[in-house]
């Protein structure tokens, strides 16, 4: 069903703490991280993560108003959600406390712009925000992103443990009906691609570059736990040390013969073979030589041993390392039996 250019999505709208992830036409950088699915919760937020566990309350989300919400509550209650490919938005109407039902109903929605903006709209807020009940469910609103640690143990089990790094607490008192909050974004660390960029980006974090792991980051982001892995926690390289672009010689445009350079024409080409470093001909034909004939001998090898009624099976029987042993041992045993009747 479709009302005023949204999609009402049936299962969020009749039911009780449930979620559905929707795909982005478009990416959205959630703190500098590149997010092409959402997941909208019945509970009056955004999931931003791809990893679904069951504490999505916890972090990762964007809250215009997290709370105890059930949509089954009452047949007005709608989840609706709408994309254009430069916007996503998102809209709670009608939408009842589930421990609160007196308090009316709630009507609040969140826009998720491609530049990274994100702004609460809210038409209806019955009661205040502050005075909401958490016993149940948690009463948030703003951001959070988190970041992973996995531990494998030998075992073959796995456990993964979430770690807040950074959360936006919006002023609850702030929030009531006719109201709005604009969000607009902060240059991270990690949109910065090379190793100039990263060390003179003007932002509130101390922004490193890692060689191993050729990123730039302040530590603390999604990919915390590869930046420990290439211990970049332990590089701290100045502008100065950043890895320098080779010159590509190929691309260089031939400069042509002049008297002042005629003398000179031998020179490049003496430093190219120096570094071509190329094998000689019959050095490689050798090595190919070798390499077949081990290759013919271990397929014979395992031709005779998989078909012993074969002639080679056959011959291999006879000639194996302990048959021979034998053979000789008799032909030694036969010379000292003469010797001693002689």
């Amino acid at each position: 069903m479709k009302k005023y250019g949204l999609i009402t999505h049936g299962r969020l709208s009749a039911s009780h703490r449930i979620s559905q992830k929707i795909p982005l036409r478009f990416t959205f950088h959630f703190y500098g991280h590149d997010v092409t699915n959402v997941t909208i919760a019945t509970g009056g937020f955004l999931y931003m993560s791809d990893f679904l566990h069951r504490w999505l309350t916890a972090t990762q989300y964007i809250a215009p108003l997290m709370a105890n919400f059930d949509t089954s509550l009452r047949n007005e209650s709608r989840v609706h959600y709408a994309d254009n490919g430069t916007a996503f938005i998102v809209l709670w109407e009608d939408v009842h406390l589930h421990d609160d039902v007196a308090a009316g109903p709630f009507t609040f929605e969140v826009i998720l712009h491609k530049d990274g903006t994100i702004i609460f709209s809210y038409y209806q807020i019955p009661k205040e925000v502050l005075s909401l009940s958490t016993f149940q469910h948690p009463v948030k609103v703003g951001l959070s992103d988190a970041y992973y640690m996995d531990e494998v143990f030998y075992s073959g089990g796995r456990r993964r443990t979430i770690f807040e790094y950074h959360r936006v607490k919006i002023n609850m008192t702030l929030i009531a009906s006719h109201t709005a909050v604009i969000i607009t974004p902060l240059p991270t660390c990690n949109i910065y691609k090379n190793c100039s960029e990263c060390l003179t980006a003007s932002t509130n974090f101390k922004c490193m570059w890692c060689p191993a792991a050729t990123r730039c980051s302040s530590g603390l982001d999604r990919k915390r736990q590869e930046w420990l892995q290439h211990r970049c926690h332990l590089v701290d390289l100045t502008v100065e040390q950043c890895p320098k672009s080779p010159v590509n010689f190929t691309t260089m445009s031939p400069v042509p013969d002049s008297p002042s350079t005629a003398g000179a024409k031998s020179r490049p080409s003496a430093v190219a073979a120096e570094h071509s470093g190329g094998a000689k001909p019959g050095v490689i034909i050798a090595v190919l030589l070798v390499v077949c004939l081990v290759c013919g001998i271990a397929s014979w090898l395992l031709y005779a041993y998989l078909k012993p009624q074969s002639k080679s099976g056959l011959w291999l029987i006879e000639h194996r390392p302990s048959r021979v042993r034998e053979q000789l041992r008799s032909v030694m045993f036969k010379k000292d039996t003469n010797s001693t009747d002689a």
